[in-house]
């Protein structure tokens, strides 16, 4: 019983390290969700929010320019709107999978 013990808390300690180091824990690396064509096609809302997201934080953290982030939030958008043929390729490859 000592034994199983002391292996459920090194597991705990074990997980525990792991998502302290883990980068799930930073808003860019959720906010990059967005780019992932299934999603964006399943929910375009929370795709377009999770652009915005990363966006600001791209722009906040002046690493690209606010001129840049509003192309890139039109482009998207725009492709949102005009992309038939790319949603019959993902429902085929989801199929698949």
């Amino acid at each position: 019983m000592l034994f199983f013990k002391d292996c459920r808390v090194f597991l705990r300690a074990l997980i525990k390290k792991l998502i302290e180091r883990s980068p799930l824990k930073y808003k860019v690396v959720h906010a990059v969700s967005c780019l992932d064509p299934i999603n964006f096609f399943e929910n375009a809302v929370f795709s377009k929010r999770m652009l915005n997201e990363l966006l600001d934080t791209l722009t906040s953290n002046n690493l690209i320019h606010i001129e840049v982030a509003e192309s890139a939030l039109t482009e998207f958008n725009t492709f949102l709107h005009n992309s038939e043929k790319f949603k019959e390729y993902i429902i085929v490859t989801k199929t698949l999978l």
